[in-house]
């Protein structure tokens, strides 16, 4: 799963806040920096990055998205958006999440080192069919090994740090 915690607001201070209280609690429209946990979306983020989270409904997510949720247990996920209705959501690879969770926003930029990316509205459905393929490539066992060399040489390789 790839998991979201609270790392900084406004100044850059450390919270020490629940992150998924603190993203609730935000209101509609309001943007923050949140960082990244986990493999489950690689390699479109991956542990260390940021993302940036806009706060928003439920009605304003749709299938490719990349939404920001609350699971059962408290923890944030940053998955695909599968379904809206009901609220559905998967890895980049296809393992369906059983707890999709409640949707508290939705991820408009991925921060890797000094890299910033936008992640547009319009291109979820670019998004969504990089996920089908990847998906469908990824129940083959070869085509599993070598996404599992590529993860490998692709995490030893930085984009820069910050000053």
């Amino acid at each position: 799963m790839e998991q979201v915690r609270c790392v900084g607001y406004g100044s850059g201070a450390v919270s020490k806040v629940d992150p998924s209280e603190f993203l609730e609690a935000q209101p509609i429209g309001k943007a923050l920096w949140l960082a990244v946990s986990g493999r489950s979306m690689f390699p479109l983020f991956r542990g260390g990055d940021s993302l940036r989270v806009l706060r928003c409904e439920p009605s304003a997510l749709a299938r490719g998205d990349i939404a920001v949720a609350r699971r059962s247990d408290g923890v944030l996920v940053a998955h695909l958006v599968r379904a809206t209705r009901p609220f559905s959501t998967t890895t980049f690879l296809g393992r369906t999440d059983d707890d999709a969770g409640v949707p508290l926003g939705r991820a408009i930029a991925v921060r890797r080192g000094v890299v910033t990316l936008p992640i547009p509205p319009g291109g979820t459905a670019l998004l969504w069919l990089l996920h089908l393929g990847a998906s469908a490539a990824y129940r083959n066992a070869h085509a599993r090994a070598a996404a599992k060399g590529l993860r490998a040489a692709l995490s030893r390789i930085r984009l820069g740090t910050k000053p």
